[in-house]
């Protein structure tokens, strides 16, 4: 009775773990969009421009600086779906 009990929250603790490790979906912070994604589940999320970046009106009235900075993401999916964009922010998996 002991053995299946521990047996059995083992298999929780495990799946737990299993899907904190391997997210099925991410999302880039406010300001920042998602610069497409693989069908691996890797992408990258990129600074936006300002709002109203390169117009011809103060203060931005000049180009837009370019900004490489780059945050990571990986996304797993599994059971046959796929990566996909789901918005500006975010990826997640489809089927």
């Amino acid at each position: 009775m002991i053995g299946e009990v521990i047996l059995a929250l083992t298999a929780i603790v495990t799946l737990c773990w299993g899907i904190a490790m391997h997210p099925t979906s991410a999302s880039c912070p406010r300001g920042w969009s998602v610069e497409g994604v693989r069908p691996s589940g890797v992408s990258h999320c990129t600074p936006s421009p300002p709002p109203n970046c390169g117009e011809p009106v103060p203060p931005y009235n000049m180009p837009c600086p370019h900004d490489d900075r780059e945050l990571p993401v990986r996304i797993y999916c599994t059971g046959g779906s796929h990566a996909i964009v789901v918005d500006e922010r975010t990826i997640g998996c489809t089927r």
